[in-house]
């Protein structure tokens, strides 16, 4: 009983922490996950809910979509016609084929895949940047996938405190997570 009552409040004292920096701090940390993907989305994401309810999410939707942004436009601009011309591509030829794919398949695809948070969402986003991928196709999909993964997200992470208070909360997101991640799985199976 001891050690859940120590997981709430280091929990609760982190939310607390973060709180401190307000909506700057909100935003900020999800546009950073965005720019560093090792940072947890999750952890972020269930931060900003805990502080801030509804708007949480939206602060968080609106950092991810700008971090995301920021680094299609960086990538885009510096790397890819260096990236295209180099002698990389024509060794990998897996590459080729994947950007090919992007650029083929398009928005439904690009979507589909950059909603499910179990894809690594920061390479889709770097393959698209490096293909010839229309810019107003990669906004639209952004904008619209990052709503369904983040609301996916935030409803885990807003949970977090609740886990241990009411277990079948965490049954609940439990059975989420393995429904977006066995779905996540097809679509890595069709891409390979």
């Amino acid at each position: 009983m001891d050690s859940i009552k120590e997981i709430h409040e280091i929990i609760t004292n982190i939310v607390l922490f973060f709180g401190q920096f307000g909506i700057i701090g909100a935003i900020g940390m999800a546009l950073l996950e965005a720019i560093f993907p090792s940072l947890p989305l999750i952890a972020i994401a269930g931060i900003n809910i805990n502080n801030y309810g509804f708007m949480g999410f939206i602060f968080t939707y609106i950092g991810s979509v700008s971090g995301t942004l920021i680094v299609f436009v960086l990538i885009r601009t510096f790397f890819t016609d260096k990236f295209q011309d180099s002698n990389f591509l024509k060794k990998h030829k897996r590459i080729i084929r994947f950007m090919n794919w992007i650029e083929y398949r398009g928005l439904s695809s690009i979507m589909v895949m950059m909603s499910l948070p179990f894809l690594p969402t920061s390479l889709i986003n770097y393959a698209c940047a490096l293909s010839r991928m229309r810019k107003r196709e990669f906004l639209y999909a952004v904008i619209v996938s990052k709503a369904v993964s983040i609301g996916l997200l935030s409803y885990i992470g807003s949970s977090l405190i609740d886990f241990i208070d009411k277990p079948y909360n965490a049954l609940i997101a439990l059975i989420l997570l393995v429904i977006v991640y066995i779905i996540s799985k097809i679509i890595e199976k069709r891409l390979k």
